[in-house]
């Protein structure tokens, strides 16, 4: 009888930790500053494709988001140390940032791009590019490419993607490296008419960056749960829209 007990109270305590878990809060940071995947609109609302995309993964998984803003540089840290349960910005893995957090599957591809003024004649082979300025994002992999396989460039690094594309426009920097997609909503814009794409992208064995979900080190229950809820929406079509809002074409 304390054997059937004890089996029913734990019984009970996993599916009350199950329920709670569903219907519970997950705090979840993105970082604000990567248009247009997370950006604050003039109304002070986090918008963007990776806002879209945390909100349809979290209706999948019965549970409510709150998403904050927060550094690109304190995104994984506060991870760590428990401020939030998930990371949704854009985030390519790296031996270094699989240190510090788990990933899901990804949940889109990018390339990697220069973006300069147009009709620039720079090679972007290693030696057409030493003693030139490379503008990028501080903390991403398209900084950490330019350190290991471009070591004759002036690194400028900065805040976030859009400081490196003004780098360019105010003559600070020749070339910008960022993402196919960054670069794509950029140039679109105003500020961005005046510059174009140099040269094709990188390939993929040079610099290819899927981006993934990240949760705590360690933490598989939550990491199964959002690749199931991945696997969801693109079934049921959810991904799709959200992906033709800000694109058209397939980043998947």
């Amino acid at each position: 009888m304390r054997r059937m007990l004890t089996g029913v109270l734990t019984a009970a305590v996993v599916l009350g930790w199950v329920g709670e878990l569903a219907a519970g809060t997950l705090k979840v940071a993105t970082e604000g500053e990567y248009p247009p995947f997370s950006v604050v609109d003039d109304q002070g609302r986090l918008v963007g494709f990776d806002v879209d995309i945390t909100q349809a993964l979290c209706r999948e998984m019965n549970a409510t988001c709150e998403v904050v803003k927060v550094a690109w540089s304190d995104l994984l840290d506060g991870l760590a140390a428990g401020r939030y349960d998930m990371v949704v910005a854009s985030m390519a893995k790296t031996p270094a940032r699989e240190e510090k957090a788990t990933f899901t599957d990804y949940y889109y591809k990018a390339r990697g791009l220069f973006v300069g003024h147009p009709n620039t004649r720079i090679a972007l082979t290693p030696a057409g590019l030493e003693g030139k300025t490379i503008a990028c994002q501080k903390g991403t992999v398209q900084e950490d490419f330019l350190r290991t396989h471009r070591k004759g460039v002036t690194v400028l690094a900065t805040e976030t993607v859009e400081d490196a594309m003004e780098a360019v426009l105010a003559g600070k920097a020749d070339l910008t490296l960022t993402d196919t997609l960054s670069a794509y909503d950029f140039l679109k814009g105003e500020r961005g008419s005046t510059l174009d794409v140099v040269g094709d992208p990188l390939s993929d064995q040079e610099m290819s960056a899927p981006a993934h979900i990240q949760v705590r080190k360690g933490d598989t229950a939550l990491r199964d749960r959002v690749n199931q809820a991945l696997q969801r929406i693109r079934l049921d079509g959810s991904y799709h829209r959200i992906n033709q809002k800000y694109f058209p074409f397939s980043i998947y």
